[in-house]
């Protein structure tokens, strides 16, 4: 998706810096990366909610685990052993 929209930036614009005598790295730094600032936010929108799902997605059986866990370790200590 970020490569089509970086593909439809008109190369006469990167040719006119260059004229002016503008170095490549001004070239896609001044031009190229304002022109792509909304598809740099449509993409990070996009992978944000997958990088958040497996993230829940993992923690929860430890977070399942833990709270096993944390009642048989209580249960445990609070046990009466004098019967």
């Amino acid at each position: 998706m970020l490569s089509n929209f970086v593909r439809d930036v008109p190369r006469e614009l990167f040719e006119s810096m260059r004229v002016d005598g503008a170095p490549e790295w001004a070239c896609s730094g001044a031009l190229a990366f304002p022109l792509t600032r909304p598809a740099l936010v449509t993409v990070s929108i996009f992978n944000g909610p997958t990088v958040l799902a497996s993230v829940v997605l993992t923690t929860l059986p430890i977070l399942v685990l833990d709270a096993i866990g944390r009642r048989q370790l209580l249960g445990g200590l609070t046990a009466d052993f004098s019967k």
